[in-house]
């Protein structure tokens, strides 16, 4: 029973997860939209296959949040994706900058959620998202 009560979620944390795996899918659906643009003729193949990937790995990341959410009992209530904010991803560097902001704003919503579960110990969500961590970044645990 003790087990069952850890598992259970404020519904702060849960809705900062659900942010966390609703913006994964905006990724995931910017990167989609920037390998399809590569790949209507713009001579940029290798940056089409890049997007494509990484747009798997982003819904593979959301995918591995809900599976937290539902592991811990919580409610799944993504957010709104909102679609790319561009059509026209220009050359591959202005493509890659704007990935790098999406990028960023991604791993400041991971550290706010850090930061609020070190607030209040919450050892198996730290735990988790130390895992997701080395899934992101492939290195090391923030």
């Amino acid at each position: 029973m003790a087990s069952q009560v850890q598992n259970l979620l404020s519904e702060e944390y849960r809705a900062a997860i659900n942010h966390v795996a609703s913006y994964d899918l905006h990724i995931s659906d910017a990167y989609l939209s920037s390998a399809c643009y590569y790949n209507e003729g713009t001579g940029a193949p290798l940056f089409a296959a890049f997007f494509e990937d990484q747009a798997e790995v982003k819904m593979e990341h959301a995918k591995q949040s809900v599976t937290y959410l539902r592991k811990c009992e919580g409610n799944i209530c993504l957010l709104v994706i909102k679609r790319p904010d561009r059509d026209n991803w220009g050359t591959g560097v202005h493509a890659l900058e704007s990935a790098l902001e999406l990028e960023n704003k991604l791993t400041n919503l991971l550290l706010n959620l850090k930061t609020m579960a070190s607030a209040n110990d919450e050892t198996d969500l730290l735990s988790f998202i130390g895992k997701i961590w080395i899934n992101r970044r492939g290195t090391q645990a923030i």
